[in-house]
């Protein structure tokens, strides 16, 4: 048993299939350094499925059990975790939003006495559920009250990808018959700053030929694309702006394959953050897809070429960036999917965290 893992995840349909690729490669790294592996994933979210989960966390006999984290509803795992400590299990949480971004989520829905509610659990539960496990995963700086017990069994870490699991772009796309296109992939939040794009290619358009297209992949929930449309009606770009649901497989290649530039988060001063490791760069990076953000990411420093910095999310300049964009060499798709393999894959990510395993 002392070798043994499993990755627990109540993950709704909708959202599973990015979350259920970065899962599989964290956990097949974890099989290659010498654990017994395994996920276990409940897409049922209803809260009667989520008793039934919560109950066969509590029954395993793993020792390295990792829970990736359910929102508000993780406070209710605090009873599972004392008792999985009380019986030497080693428990590791997987935050891939912190707390005090899940907060500022919730503030922007319309369920306005549900998480008001929702939002007091947490605040009352939620750091002493973080303090209580061997290890807490972060990827992103933790804020008040969330940290008020104490940090020291934090790991504040970067997203990883299985690297070599990506069809690398062979060359740079070339700006064809004026149109430039855009690529957003994955579940899209307000802070993603969609809006911030838009109005900036309505901007672009009044006084430039290059026709800017904005290809939209993943889930977005109604209340966001009903902002997002009104905006895109208000400017009649709605043959620009296309939103294309969940893609996979070939069908995300095709549109990568047709794209010049990634679009990564340019709203994050709606959640008053800067830092991100964002999952979406990484497989950016790993196609080979140049891409613009306004974080600040440790993965990628300044030095790196192909991630355009926006320096203002309210006013991002496609003059700037097409020029950015056409400086890249022909080949730095290349040059990106190297990158991934060296700097931002699985085996290289796992190491670190092994390393505070053996220290709890």
């Amino acid at each position: 048993m002392n070798n043994q893992l499993i990755y627990f995840a109540n993950i709704e349909e909708k959202y599973l299939y990015g979350f259920h690729r970065k899962i599989n490669g964290l956990v097949n790294c974890f099989t290659k350094s010498g654990f017994k592996s395994k996920i276990d994933i409940n897409k049922n979210i209803s809260f009667i499925n989520f008793v039934k989960f919560v109950f066969k966390i509590t029954n395993c006999k793993t020792k390295y059990i990792f829970i990736r984290a359910v929102g508000y509803r993780t406070v209710f795992l605090l009873p599972t975790i004392l008792y999985l400590r009380f019986k030497k299990r080693k428990i590791i949480l997987d935050i891939p939003t912190p707390f005090k971004t899940y907060l500022l989520e919730q503030k922007s829905s319309k369920k306005k006495l549900k998480n008001i509610f929702y939002t007091f659990l947490l605040k009352l539960f939620g750091s002493i559920t973080l303090r209580t496990a061997n290890l807490v995963i972060q990827y992103d700086k933790e804020g008040f009250p969330f940290n008020i017990f104490g940090t020291s069994n934090f790991l504040y870490t970067t997203n990883g990808i299985d690297a070599v699991s990506y069809n690398c772009k062979k060359n740079k796309k070339k700006i064809y018959n004026d149109q430039l296109n855009l690529l957003f992939v994955g579940s899209t939040s307000f802070w993603h700053g969609l809006d911030n794009c838009i109005h900036a290619i309505h901007r672009y358009q009044i006084k430039n030929s290059i026709k800017i297209n904005l290809h939209i992949v993943g889930n977005i929930e109604k209340d966001l694309y009903d902002q997002l449309m009104k905006i895109i009606l208000n400017y009649k770009l709605e043959s620009q702006i296309i939103f294309y649901g969940i893609l996979k497989g070939l069908e995300l290649d095709k549109l990568y394959d047709i794209s010049n530039i990634g679009i990564g988060s340019i709203g994050l001063e709606k959640i008053k953050s800067k830092y991100r490791s964002e999952l979406k760069a990484r497989e950016y990076c790993a196609v080979g897809l140049p891409f613009i953000a306004s974080s600040i990411d440790s993965d990628f420093p300044s030095s790196i070429k192909f991630r355009f910095i926006v320096k203002s999310e309210q006013k991002i300049n496609f003059e700037e960036v097409i020029e950015w964009y056409n400086q890249l060499p022909h080949n730095i798709p290349v040059t990106m999917h190297k990158y991934a393999l060296n700097n931002l894959d699985y085996n290289i990510k796992v190491k670190e965290i092994i390393n505070r395993l053996n220290e709890c």
